[in-house]
């Protein structure tokens, strides 16, 4: 979001939406088992988000019951975009991406039904034209403060090396250039990274907001900041095609170092990050969300140690071996079977 440079990896985890045949449009989210009936485009508005003021007068059982109203936001954005019209149907999501987890939890569910609901609507999209219109929708529609990452690693998939250069001014659609992808998964092999969770969960606008008002008052300390972290992540690209995966590891711990002084850290993800370099990780930084989320680091045994650090700790952490795909269509069979089990398991 600073016009910087940045490398991704998308993980082999998902969310999913599904569009059936149906008298009625509903908006079903399966994780939670909120469901609504649209009747006019009034039922689109938005459930409003927890404010922090909220939050820290109430219980978790009523913050969850907050939330809870919000994960029809996203249906509900994305069909405000679409030329939906008085069309009916079952929309269904769910997803294995831990929420609030800084791994791009909500940019994926939007760039799922925006997926979705193109098809459906028989709208033919690139997927710069996809990520960027995904983008819009959850800052525009959904008032969150984000940037472009997300969207182009969910959309396009894979290890890539991405340039938002011209980007920086958020200027708006048609008015800015589009991101420069490099899909760089073909000469780097299997990938030694594991991705741990710290359980703390995030809002993501909530790191992101004050850091970027910081940067737009031309604030010298995270000016410089976001430059060096584009420096890093450029310098990180001849690494991954070397497989230096020592020097990717010292240059993440200057990542880290970088998003500590800026105060993006959090102390949820510092004791994690002390943890894993005791067991023997190298180049432990912050993955995503701030202030909470997820942390990435190297490994030579990703797998044993991710299962390790779960034993140790306590934590959810997994091995990212591989890069995976992006945003696709799935056999309509393959996902009818996962969704009829996610509904017997909603149901009991």
């Amino acid at each position: 979001m600073y016009g910087g440079a940045v490398i991704s990896v998308a993980i082999e985890r998902r969310a999913f939406v599904a569009i059936e045949p149906a008298d009625k449009l509903t908006l079903n989210a399966l994780d939670v088992e909120v469901s609504q009936t649209v009747h006019t485009r009034d039922d689109l508005a938005l459930a409003p988000y927890p404010a922090p003021d909220q939050l820290r007068d109430l219980d978790p059982g009523a913050i969850d019951s907050l939330r809870r109203l919000t994960y029809l936001n996203v249906f509900k954005a994305v069909l405000s975009e679409q030329p939906w019209g008085r069309r009916t149907a079952r929309l269904t999501c769910w997803s294995d991406i831990p929420p609030n987890a800084g791994l791009s939890s909500s940019s994926a569910l939007v760039v799922a039904a925006l997926h979705a609901t193109d098809r459906f609507l028989n709208i033919e999209r690139d997927r710069h034209d996809a990520a960027e219109t995904a983008r819009l929708i959850e800052f525009h529609r959904m008032g969150i403060t984000c940037g472009y990452q997300d969207f182009y690693a969910t959309t396009f998939g894979g290890l890539s090396n991405m340039s938002f250069q011209g980007k920086e001014r958020w200027l708006g659609p048609n008015l800015e250039p589009l991101a420069i992808v490099e899909d760089l998964a073909e000469t780097t092999g299997t990938l030694p990274f594991v991705v741990a969770n710290t359980g703390v969960r995030r809002e993501s606008s909530s790191p992101h907001r004050p850091l970027r008002e910081r940067w737009l008052r031309g604030e010298r300390e995270v000016v410089d900041g976001m430059a060096a972290l584009a420096d890093i992540a450029r310098n990180a690209r001849g690494l991954l095609g070397r497989r230096d995966w020592a020097g990717l590891a010292r240059l993440m711990t200057d990542n880290q170092r970088i998003i500590r002084r800026l105060g993006g850290s959090g102390e949820a993800v510092e004791q994690l990050l002390r943890r894993v370099t005791t067991l023997g990780a190298s180049g432990a930084k912050l993955a995503g969300a701030g202030q909470g989320g997820t942390i990435i680091f190297v490994s030579r045994e990703p797998e044993a140690f991710a299962e390790h650090v779960t034993q140790e700790h306590g934590v959810e952490a997994f091995a990212v071996t591989r890069a995976d795909r992006g945003v696709s269509s799935e056999d309509p069979d393959a996902w009818t079977a996962q969704l009829d089990r996610r509904r017997m398991k909603a149901e009991h």
